[in-house]
């Protein structure tokens, strides 16, 4: 049986289970984000301290879906 891709939108909070190199910062396994826009060069995330990250085309970077 094939399993469905999750879909990730606006609202979706994600996990990541590898690095996420940014070059002026490193999240690393298990850093939680909320997405606050999708566009397509990637996601813009938001951590719960505020953080963001723009662009981050998460295609390249494993993560899980938590809602």
């Amino acid at each position: 049986m094939k399993k469905d891709k999750a879909i990730i939108g606006v609202g979706s909070r994600i996990r990541l289970i590898e690095e996420l190199d940014m070059g002026y910062c490193t999240y690393t396994v298990g850093h939680e984000f909320t997405v606050i826009e999708t566009g397509i060069r990637g996601c813009n995330l938001k951590d719960d301290e505020g953080n963001k990250v723009s662009e981050t085309g998460m295609e390249h970077y494993k993560f899980e879906l938590i809602n």
